[in-house]
């Protein structure tokens, strides 16, 4: 069986910056600048509802999303 290796990157977290993983499910749906306001918009129910546009927009492929802040 075949080893998978992941890419992995150390990078500071600074202040008011925000983390997204997402799945190919979300970005094949959803341009980066409509993911951002989504995101600014309302941080707290972002996941939920980019998941919720990315089905509007047809959905055909599973979405996953994990939104890290440390914005107020």
């Amino acid at each position: 069986m075949d080893k998978i290796e992941p890419d992995i990157t150390v990078k500071e977290f600074l202040e008011n910056d925000i983390i997204l993983m997402c799945s190919d499910g979300l970005t094949n749906m959803i341009q980066e600048e409509e993911i951002y306001r989504i995101i600014k918009e309302n941080i707290k129910d972002a996941c939920g509802n980019l998941i919720k546009r990315a089905n509007e927009l047809g959905g055909y492929d599973n979405i996953s999303v994990i939104i890290m802040s440390n914005v107020n």
